[in-house]
């Protein structure tokens, strides 16, 4: 996934259950057993007003960031309500794909391979500033 990143997207973050918003050449954090994977609701809304206030942080609600995610559901879902009132437009490629298919969309994307799901047909659109999440 860094080398994709790297390749296609101006920066990139990733998503933690237990740290919210981290930055890949950041520090190296411990392992942990956490995740937003069957979660309740009021937790995942939680992690996403923290994630939320990061993002804002990171300068990444303004209109000419594109923030691209290659996330589970769980991950995104509480999260878009908040990017909805700024400036950042979303893109979610994997979107609708089960955890296999969006693997494999992934090495795909990788390798430059077109693909279509269900008929429909995954847009990578390359707007000012796109940022993975």
């Amino acid at each position: 996934m860094r080398s994709y990143a790297e390749q296609y997207h101006n920066g990139w973050w990733i998503l933690s259950a237990k740290h919210g918003l981290l930055d890949p050449g950041g520090e190296p954090i411990e392992p942990y057993d956490e995740t937003l994977s069957g979660a309740r609701k009021a937790k995942k809304r939680g992690w996403a007003e923290r994630v939320a206030e990061q993002l804002d942080e990171e300068g990444l609600f303004s209109d000419d960031v594109t923030l691209v995610f290659h996330a589970g559901k769980d991950y995104y879902e509480e999260l878009l309500p908040h990017i909805d009132s700024t400036g950042a437009s979303i893109e979610i490629p994997t979107e609708g794909l089960s955890i296999g298919n969006s693997a494999a969309e992934s090495v795909r994307n990788r390798r430059g391979i077109k693909s279509d799901y269900d008929g429909k047909r995954l847009l990578r659109s390359r707007l000012a500033e796109p940022r993975l999440v």
